[in-house]
This record gives C-alpha cells, sequence and structure tokens, in this order.
C-alpha cells in the first residue's frame, strides 16, 4: 500500500472482509451489519469507530513516498525516476505523460494527496513565484487568490521584500493584494540571513507529514459534512449492539 495505490476492486473486497470479521459472532452464524462501512470509519465523536478508509490510508501512504521524492534527489531511484519521468522538470511539476508505470501514477497520486498541506516555508527573498506557489500559512490553500493586476512589477516573492530593510514593502503589498492577504503576509517574519524557501508540511510543528495527519486532512476535505448529533452513536449504544 506504501508503494502502489491499490484497484478499487481490492479496497472494497478488503473493506467487505474487514466488515464481516467486525460484525461475525461466529463462524457458522449470520450477522447482520448494523451500520455502513463509511460510518464505522468516522471518528468516535461523530458517531464511528474510527476505522481507516484504506483508499484514503492507501494516498497517505503514497503521500509519504511522493515526500521521500521531494527530500532525497540525489537519491539512486529518485534520479531514475527523473530520467524517465521529469527530465526538464521537477517533481512538483511532473505531468503523468503516456504509457507510463502504475507505480509512476501511484507516486503522482501521492503528490496530490501531499499537495493539500504542502507550502514553502518563506524566511527571505527568493525566485520563488508569488503569485501561485503556495506560502502564505494563513490562507486557503496557502496561495494568493487575487488575479495579478496588468501593471503590476510582482512576479517573484524577492519582488515583496524592501532590500534596505530586509522587510516586506508594505507599498508594493497593499497596491498588489487585498487587504485580507496584506495582512497574512505581513504576519511572516522574516531572517536577516537569506536562505532559499524549503518545503514544508503544514500541520505538523517539524514540518515532516505523518501518514496519520495526511490521513486526517484527506478525510475532513472528503467529508463535507458529518453526522449530526442526532445521528451519532453513545458508547452506551455500541456496548448494546455489541453484546
Amino acid at each position: 500500500m506504501s508503494s502502489f495505490k491499490l484497484p478499487k476492486g481490492i479496497i472494497g473486497d478488503l473493506e467487505k472482509l474487514a466488515a464481516k470479521f467486525w460484525w461475525r459472532k461466529s463462524f457458522d452464524s449470520f450477522n447482520i451489519h448494523w451500520l455502513s462501512w463509511k460510518r464505522l470509519t468516522c471518528s468516535e465523536s461523530l458517531g464511528g469507530l474510527g476505522f481507516k478508509e484504506l483508499n484514503l490510508f492507501n494516498a497517505a501512504l503514497l503521500a509519504k513516498q511522493a515526500w521521500q521524492v521531494i527530500k532525497n534527489p540525489e537519491a539512486l531511484w529518485v534520479r531514475v525516476l527523473k530520467g524517465v519521468y521529469f527530465s526538464f522538470s521537477d517533481f512538483l511539476r511532473a505531468c503523468k505523460g503516456n504509457n507510463c508505470s502504475w507505480g509512476w501514477k501511484s507516486l503522482l497520486e501521492g503528490r496530490e494527496a501531499l499537495s493539500k498541506g504542502l507550502r514553502w516555508n518563506v524566511v527571505g527573498p527568493s525566485f520563488l513565484d508569488a503569485w501561485n506557489e503556495p506560502w502564505i500559512p494563513s490562507l486557503p490553500s496557502f496561495k494568493i487568490q487575487s488575479a495579478r493586476p496588468p501593471d503590476s512589477p510582482v512576479i517573484y516573492l524577492a519582488n515583496l521584500i524592501n532590500s534596505a530593510t530586509s522587510d516586506w514593502d508594505q507599498a508594493i503589498l497593499y497596491a498588489s493584494f487585498s487587504l485580507q492577504e496584506c495582512a497574512a503576509i505581513l504576519k511572516i517574519p522574516l531572517s536577516s540571513i537569506n536562505r532559499e524557501p524549503n518545503l514544508v508540511w503544514h500541520f505538523s510543528q517539524s514540518g515532516i507529514p505523518p501518514v496519520k495527519s495526511i490521513y486526517f486532512i484527506l478525510k475532513k476535505d472528503l467529508s463535507t459534512a458529518g453526522p449530526s448529533s442526532s445521528q451519532a452513536i453513545s458508547p452506551q449504544m455500541w456496548n448494546s449492539i455489541g453484546s
């Protein structure tokens, strides 16, 4: 599961087996499934039991593999992938291509999952695309949402920083972005030491994406609305079902 995306049919079969095992009281009797597997994968606070949705768990494991590609560009297997699939680009911009392997398709699925919480950690001026890259921690998707004005001089992150003071150039900020975006940018502290930005996982203090965190973000992204409080199942009810 950590190297390849499992086909939907296999995931469905595994979840059916898990559900049968959970509801079975004996090997020689038919048992009723009182709740759907989807409901069982909800957290306990939402009336479920916190079982993993295997397709999301599979994607979270693949996201960890994608992270290894980003952070270990000199590894032999990553260099082989680069030579085959993205010789003139980088992994974040690589395309699927024609006649690609299932392993490469799986890695791209992992990259998509990783993108839910991946952003640049900005500490100073750089040639990072200010309009299209994710670099603002407190904005949705970490990106600028405003359209770029036709006469805007801003292209890169370096254009937003006053070279004399090594701080944000507020005049350029307010001329280019919305008030909300400016306020979010001004919250980002800058260092006097010039360092290139590095990619981090936004939802962990270390910046390294744990599988649990990736899974949680994918689950949250998928679940537009959880069960209401009237539908939530209490621990007492779970005990009665299991008795």
